[in-house]
């Protein structure tokens, strides 16, 4: 008898499976009667509880909201005195010294906010100069708002659609941003960061809740304020639900569970928003009803034997297909490509596993056939883009051309056919390798340099700025040299003379190579002409012009993607920058 049922379950649809646990529930008329007037009388205490907080939260938000309102308004009219907007003018006409500049610019800023002990610290940065910070505070807070608040709010702000917003630091500190915009140009010159007091501005959030409920305060994933009783076993889990909560019309909304209710809420500010969840105990409700829940315990034993027979089962034949279907993506996770389930069911998870087979014969499809032969496709580009026309005879030629030299006593042109075979070699690309070791690549550079400092003498010179950390890096082979040869030929030869100066740093977790030279420059023209070549686009360029640049731009984006590559710039002072970005691998 037990097995019929048990197979009688197996095969029922999910719809049959509800409607027998639905069945169940009707058999037991009184146990719900009973509880039904217990939790409606339960619930209008716990609701009128609930309505107490949120007026009073409500009421708080608002005050808070204010308070951050005056702030915001407060800096909303600092760019109306035009002080720092004709400061910007007279530095950009050279009428103001740096040391002049700085002294205006701080004594602006102290007469501005020494009185307002709301502010913790003001700086402002021009953004021409974004690391130049001018800053007055009220403690030893320069080093570490430079060093690390610094560089995240330029880029908050850099992101701001309008001229102001606000950031939160990860230690729970607040900044407010307002851009400045030239009064005649409309164009932003500069930004003023503004550390407000935390303590002042959530000040209403410390004031004891009714009921000595708690209050968790977060931004991001971040809590930033907690006051009164917070359960320290489920303070992870309130967090995590107030930060996945949204708000509904009422402007909050509650979650129950059997030892408290959260009520969660927003405070929109700006560009960010302050997300709460007010903890209350659901002992201060659950006082009142013990001696009623007593009488309701048997009963309760009783029912719940009766369904843990029948729902037990009913829970297997819903949560066994689901975990196979875990453990089977769980595999595919791992990389067992192509898994199937052998489960035979007459439900509707017979098509959830059905599609799961295709789905997983899809993806080993795509493995086997589209990502290898994608990845075919870019290893032959990369090796077309690689190659050079350098047939092996020629370095033969080159080394009986050297022996010849050295037979002769010729030192000075056999050094420049060992300099040249050295470049030809790398070009042949005996090895195989299509990324060496800085270390190795500069080998190849100072081949090169050598033999245009026989060309040129004195009037070229090299200077080198190496990062020495970075030479065990890897970098594409033969990707410094063409920027250099195209830095002589287009930037030193039309002048005769000049400097190209190679520089190699770590920015940002990524590797920089700059090489920049003083000769004859760039035009508009041809910097848009480069642009278009970059991308791929129809341009004027003619003859072999800009083939080696491009040649190192596309290797780039094959190997590391999209985000990284070759980019030219005119230097201020003259002459030409090329900047190579790449990842920083070791």
């Amino acid at each position: 008898m037990w097995g019929r049922i048990k197979n009688l379950i197996a095969h029922s649809t999910i719809r049959q499976k509800l409607s027998v646990l639905i069945a169940v529930f009707v058999l037991y008329p009184v146990l719900v009667v009973s509880f039904f007037g217990y939790f409606v009388y339960a619930r209008d205490i716990r609701n009128e509880i609930v309505k107490s907080l949120k007026q009073h939260i409500e009421s708080v938000s608002n005050l808070t909201i204010e308070r951050f309102g005056q702030t915001r308004n407060f800096a909303m009219m600092l760019p109306y005195d035009g002080t720092l907007n004709e400061l910007f003018v007279r530095m950009k006409n050279g009428e103001e010294s740096e040391s002049s500049l700085y002294r205006k610019i701080i004594n602006y800023l102290y007469s501005k906010f020494y009185s307002k002990q709301e502010i913790k610290a003001v700086s402002f940065y021009f953004t021409d100069n974004i690391n130049r910070v001018y800053m007055v505070q009220s403690d030893n807070s320069y080093s570490r708002y430079v060093n690390v608040i610094h560089p995240i709010v330029t880029k908050v702000a850099e992101d701001l659609e309008e001229q102001f917003g606000y950031y939160i630091s990860d230690d729970g500190e607040i900044y407010v941003i307002r851009k400045m915009f030239d009064r005649f140009s409309f164009k932003q010159y500069g930004t003023i960061v503004i550390a407000v007091d935390k303590d002042y501005m959530l000040d209403y959030f410390k004031d004891e809740f009714p009921g000595g409920a708690g209050l968790i305060l977060i931004y991001n994933d971040m809590s930033i304020l907690e006051n009164g009783k917070i359960p320290d076993e489920d303070r992870a889990f309130i967090i995590n639900q107030i930060r996945r909560e949204s708000p509904e019309e009422n402007g909050s909304n509650t979650l129950s569970t059997s030892s408290y209710d959260v009520i969660f809420g927003e405070i929109p500010l700006s560009n960010i928003s302050l997300k709460y969840g007010v903890i209350m105990s659901t002992s201060l409700v659950m006082e009142r009803y013990n001696n009623a829940l007593k009488l309701l315990l048997l009963l309760t034993g009783a029912v719940a034997l009766s369904m843990i027979l029948v729902a037990v089962p009913l829970s297997r034949a819903i949560w066994a297909p689901v975990g196979e279907l875990v453990g089977l993506m769980k595999q595919l996770e791992k990389g067992n490509l192509g898994v199937q389930s052998k489960r035979m069911q007459n439900d509707e998870f017979k098509f959830i596993f059905d599609s799961f087979n295709n789905m997983s014969n899809e993806i080993k499809h795509l493995f086997d056939v589209v990502y290898k032969e994608e990845l075919a496709r870019k290893e032959a580009q990369l090796a077309a883009l690689q190659a050079h026309i350098n047939p092996h005879f020629l370095y033969n030629t080159l080394e009986i051309m050297n022996w010849k030299a050295r037979m002769a006593g010729n030192t000075e042109l056999s050094e420049m056919i060992e300099a040249l075979g050295t470049l030809f070699d790398a070009g042949m690309n005996k090895s195989g390798k299509s990324v060496v070791k800085i270390r190795e690549e500069l080998k190849l550079v100072d081949s090169y340099i050598f033999i245009m400092n026989k060309r040129f003498g004195k009037r070229l010179e090299f200077i080198k700025v190496i990062d020495e950390t970075l030479l065990d890096a890897m970098i594409p082979k033969l990707l410094i040299q063409p920027i250099l040869e195209n830095a002589v030929v287009h930037g030193i030869e039309p002048v005769g003379q000049g400097c190209i100066k190679l520089i190699i740093r770590l920015e940002e977790g990524r590797i920089k190579v700059i090489v920049e030279d003083n000769g004859a420059g760039i035009s508009d023209e041809d910097l848009q002409e480069f642009d278009r070549l970059f991308k791929g686009q129809p341009c004027k360029m003619r003859g072999s012009t800009g083939i080696g640049v491009k040649n190192v731009h596309d290797r780039i984006r094959i190997l590391y993607g999209y985000e990284y590559g070759l980019s030219l710039e005119k230097r201020e002072e003259g002459g030409t920058r090329a900047i190579i970005t790449i990842p920083y691998i070791l």
